[in-house]
């Protein structure tokens, strides 16, 4: 919907205006989020959640969100990264069981 497109498109260009900048992805936030920690919750906000059937992963989507991640990896975010309340899991891991951990391979 209309508030997915808005979601992905800040994502998308928050993420690409940072790494061409040469931001730091690994950088903490007042939050203590990293850009990795911010996409993974963006990005759950649009995606199909588990057990459910209220949203879509389009072919639009998918591409998108694989050209964020993507991006984020290759600027060098720590994928190998736990967050304190991540329980001592990675990104793919914390993720593993819901759609955007498609993304974090």
């Amino acid at each position: 919907g209309a508030n997915s497109a808005v979601c992905m498109a800040r994502l998308g260009a928050d993420s690409v205006f940072c790494a061409k900048l040469g931001a730091d992805v690994n950088a903490k936030d007042s939050y203590g989020n990293a850009c990795m920690d911010r996409a993974c919750l963006q990005a759950r906000q649009i995606l199909p959640r588990p057990n459910s059937d209220d949203r879509l992963l389009t072919d639009e989507l998918r591409h998108d969100l694989s050209r964020i991640f993507d991006l984020l990896k290759q600027n060098g975010a720590d994928m190998s990264y736990t967050a304190p309340n991540a329980f001592g899991k990675t990104y793919a891991e914390q993720y593993a069981d819901e759609a955007v951990g498609l993304f974090l391979q």
